[in-house]
């Protein structure tokens, strides 16, 4: 396979890993950033891999809920009783790749806390089986770490039961699988006498899904107790299924790498879309900050800021009657500290949390808050200031100083947060982003030319 095709995918991944999805992710955008890895993951742990070796063996990943059977499958299917297919659910609770080439399966185990073994059967020459844990089990990293293989798979066998075939859960992952491009092999397992309703059923579920296929069925067998697998007759179906594929391993494998790559192309693609929108979006978050700060509180009853009233007569009840003047003024000071700092967080409250969190707005805005106040009735005579604020009137000159005052303060607030936000959010350019999708659509254009 062209060098330069392997290239442009690494420069394409590279360019994706130093992506700056901040902003993406404090404006809710949080399906980006999972889009952004899986494209990623598709990349490095399929696309190059496949590109590079196109002779490696196929990955085959078994996946599907608990009780469907997934291990006695793989074991029947092998001819060796290696997976734990037991009565305790959920049976495989790390993954179990089975191999006939040990190089390949250390490559797909990865990272992965995986128990690799290596065997003589047939359909290992071809195949590299892997058999996941449950998709639906309680234990949340069992989906994970079956959804991480799922995303380097050629073939997904997907296993349900007969009787649990409708459950929500593995039609999620059935369509993950589908949306990367992988070949899905559906099976309906421990299908009883009668079951042609079922079958019917079931096959209508996987075409409304979008994939039109024939599923696999594998009838009901008792198993002598310690046994690991079935009948030859039972998994006939789905081993004639697979061998097809063995037999032509390389063209499937290349069928299989070309939707891959497709998505791939046109998921990178859509990030920059929306990377775009999303840089408009965290460019005028900003200026919306400095606008919502912009015209300081207010001490008396304003409809159009009801965020932002201090009722004169409820601070004056919570102050008056604490004795002297000193006593007063420095009541109003921790009174008004306090009306202002809940303004600004009842007010803020969203913004707040999307520019750093309450905590980090609390340490810088507070502070500036109590300067405003107390610079305020720092210059105007204590008594005088007293007398006129215990005026029933509320006078007009001390809720004129106080507006004034406090109007700075509040756009040193807004014009902080607005910092806050745009030095914490960055958010990338998607120009790079774009230049590294045209420059492998005309890798491979190269190639196929």
């Amino acid at each position: 396979m062209s060098a330069p095709l392997v290239a442009a995918l690494e420069r394409l991944a590279g360019t994706l890993e130093g992506l700056d999805l901040r902003a993406a992710s404090v404006l809710g955008q949080h399906d980006l950033v999972v889009t952004r890895d899986r494209v990623t993951t598709a990349i490095r742990e399929y696309l190059i891999p496949r590109f590079a070796e196109p002779e490696r063996p196929l990955l085959v990943v078994f996946a599907g809920p608990t009780g469907s059977g997934k291990s006695t499958l793989v074991n029947s299917l092998t001819g060796l009783e290696l997976t734990a297919a037991g009565a305790l659910r959920p049976t495989t609770s790390r993954p179990l790749v089975l191999t006939g080439d040990p190089d390949h399966g250390a490559e797909v185990a990865g990272d992965l806390d995986a128990e690799m073994r290596t065997g003589l059967a047939p359909v290992l020459e071809h195949m590299t089986f892997v058999d996941t844990p449950d998709i639906d089990s309680t234990a949340t990293r069992h989906r994970v770490i079956a959804e991480a293989l799922i995303d380097r798979a050629d073939i997904v066998v997907f296993v349900v039961s007969a009787s649990r075939y409708a459950d929500a859960v593995p039609w999620e992952v059935l369509r993950r699988a589908m949306s990367r491009g992988a070949t899905v092999v559906p099976v309906i397992n421990r299908l009883g006498p009668g079951g042609s309703a079922v079958v019917t059923d079931f096959a209508a579920r996987l075409r409304a899904a979008g994939l039109d296929v024939a599923p696999v069925r594998v009838p009901e067998h008792h198993l002598v107790s310690g046994a690991q697998r079935l009948p030859a007759p039972a998994v006939r179906e789905l081993r004639l299924r697979l061998y097809k594929v063995a037999r032509t391993r390389r063209e499937h494998a290349a069928d299989t790498a070309e939707r891959v790559f497709g998505n791939t192309l046109d998921q990178a693609a859509s990030l920059a879309d929306r990377l775009e929108t999303v840089a408009a979006e965290a460019a005028g978050f900003g200026e919306r900050l400095r606008d919502a700060f912009a015209t300081g509180p207010s001490v008396q009853a304003d409809p159009a800021r009801e965020w932002a009233v201090i009722r004169a007569e409820s601070l004056l009840g919570r102050v008056l009657g604490r004795g002297s003047t000193e006593t007063l003024a420095s009541g109003l000071v921790a009174e008004v500290h306090g009306r202002l700092t809940d303004h600004v967080l009842t007010h803020a409250e969203a913004l707040l949390a999307r520019a750093g969190g309450l905590s980090a707005v609390s340490e810088r805005a507070l502070p500036l808050i109590e300067k405003a106040v107390r610079s305020w009735l720092d210059s105007m005579d204590p008594r005088g200031a007293a007398a006129a604020l215990t005026d029933p009137e509320w006078g007009d000159d001390a809720r004129g100083g106080l507006e004034a005052g406090l109007a700075g303060v509040w756009r040193e607030v807004g014009d902080w947060l607005a910092g806050v936000w745009e030095t914490g959010t960055g958010a990338s350019d998607p120009a790079e982003l774009r230049e590294r999708v045209a420059d492998l659509a005309a890798a491979r254009q190269l190639v196929d030319a």
